[in-house]
């Protein structure tokens, strides 16, 4: 979730840079912004067209039978691509929804340059994070998480795991939690479940889906009588066992679990 935004923008500056001027990208703040008049676009001899494909126009162009007509052509054809590409990625991918730009703060290696502002607009929208994390007053736990977030930032004794590049944010805020002050009391407990509640935040429904795909193969017309509960249990177990990478012939019973699976298997006459 906290890196979505920054993925996002260097998906449009990737597609920008081919047949934009620099000067039109860099004197931007927001790429998706960017002027797509022909005025800000490369000339046709600096569009990025790919070595092979440049390498064939090359060719082409000493043919007696290629016209200038057809350089015209293709190139409009490329400039048209790469317009439509940039619109479609506007019209289709939500780069500017502030819920992305404030899941950065979950970033460790931007706590220099966060703001609680950030934080705060998760407690607003999703007020359960606070609730959860620090049961009592809500006030007084916004105080205190604002006070945490702000000893975050200047806190120089952070574990390494925590500051190393590239640690996943979600091992690195779980190492935070861990952290204790002198007394032995969590130092960052709040701010660590806030921040590990906003990296579970959904980025796309593609989960949920395939929680229906395995209910499907679940329950089936053959099994149709299984009750919620049953369901629930073998697709918990299910998630797991593939989170872990491990198959149903490697797990290992208990007697007594064999023997109370035999009995509630056992039809009763």
């Amino acid at each position: 979730m906290h890196v979505i935004r920054r993925s996002l923008v260097e998906l449009f500056t990737d597609i920008a840079v081919r047949f934009l001027k620099p000067a039109a990208i860099s004197g931007c703040e927001d790429i998706t912004k960017v002027s797509l008049e022909r005025k800000s676009q490369k000339h046709r001899e600096d569009i990025m067209l790919g070595s092979r494909t440049r390498q064939l126009l090359d060719t082409l162009r000493k043919k007696d039978s290629w016209e200038r007509c057809h350089e015209d052509s293709f190139f409009h054809a490329v400039r048209s691509f790469f317009v439509a590409g940039m619109q479609y990625l506007v019209e289709k991918i939500p780069v500017s929804d502030p819920l992305f730009k404030h899941a950065e703060v979950a970033d460790v290696q931007l706590r220099a340059t966060s703001k609680f502002s950030d934080v705060r607009y998760f407690i607003q929208r999703f007020p359960q994070l606070l609730v959860l994390s620090s049961p009592g007053d809500q006030h007084e736990s916004a105080t205190k998480l604002e006070k945490q977030f702000l000893k975050f930032q200047v806190d120089a004794s952070l574990p390494e795991e925590a500051c190393r590049p590239g640690a996943r944010a979600d091992i690195a805020w779980a190492s935070i939690a861990a952290v204790r002050d002198q007394f032995g009391a969590p130092k960052y407990d709040i701010l660590a479940h806030v921040m590990l509640g906003i990296l579970t935040i959904p980025h796309s429904n593609a989960f949920s889906e395939r929680i229906f795909s395995a209910m499907k193969l679940t329950r089936t017309d053959v099994r149709n009588k299984m009750n919620q509960k049953i369901l629930s249990a073998a697709l918990v177990t299910k998630q797991a066992m593939t989170a872990k990478d491990t198959k149903c012939y490697q797990l290992t019973f208990t007697p007594e679990m064999l023997k109370v699976a035999k009995s509630a298997a056992t039809v009763k006459r």
